[in-house]
């Protein structure tokens, strides 16, 4: 067998040797979601989990899934670059979401916010994103549902009124984003720079 999975007590790794078929890739994709739901852990990355069994029942089953990067254990594979380089300031950029175990991508553009340059999303009318909902932020932050959950009502730009864009949870895309390391949010991840992290691997 091509994709074996050696467990020892409740951890679980994942191995692949040679080239297996795509039928053995999707067989052992679903292998690997039913572990996860029966919360066994994956010391190749700490992202891949059971997760809300709501988010559980929403992963598909026979779609070929990432079983040799580490850093991208159990996420659908991606058929397009993860980071593409649209023009000056432009990207596209596509994160995974770790409860769902899918991707969502989004461009974005550098814009200059109170003398800063950040990378902003940007929506289908061209225009940065004026908030940003529970999906949009666990796949920004990396966070589980659980943590969102912990961490919703101490979030920098916190929408004051639920359920004004039609969604009970959302943050002011700016505020949010630009708070990254910030100190006084111990809870925010450190502000990223894709655009200049993927240039300089080029």
């Amino acid at each position: 067998m091509a994709i074996r999975f050696i467990v020892q007590g409740r951890n679980v790794s994942v191995r692949v040797d040679g080239t297996p078929s795509l039928d053995e890739r999707i067989c052992a994709s679903n292998e690997l979601l039913a572990y996860a739901g029966h919360r066994y852990r994956f010391p190749q990355n700490r992202n891949l989990r059971a997760g809300k069994k709501r988010f559980r029942e929403e992963r598909l089953l026979n779609v070929e899934r990432e079983l040799q990067s580490n850093d991208l254990l159990g996420v659908e594979v991606l058929r397009v670059p993860q980071f593409s380089v649209l023009g000056p300031g432009w990207f596209s950029w596509y994160r995974p979401d770790w409860e769902l175990l899918n991707w969502w991508g989004s461009e974005y553009r550098v814009e200059i916010i109170d003398g800063r340059a950040m990378e902003l999303p940007i929506g289908i009318d061209g225009r940065y994103r004026a908030f940003l909902t529970a999906p949009h932020v666990r796949c920004l932050t990396g966070w589980s549902q659980s943590k969102l959950e912990k961490h919703a009502f101490e979030c920098p730009g916190l929408l004051k009124k639920p359920g004004q864009f039609g969604v009970p949870w959302a943050v002011e895309t700016v505020e949010f984003l630009k708070h990254f390391g910030d100190p006084k949010f111990p809870f925010l991840p450190p502000p990223w720079r894709p655009h200049d992290t993927y240039r300089r691997a080029a």
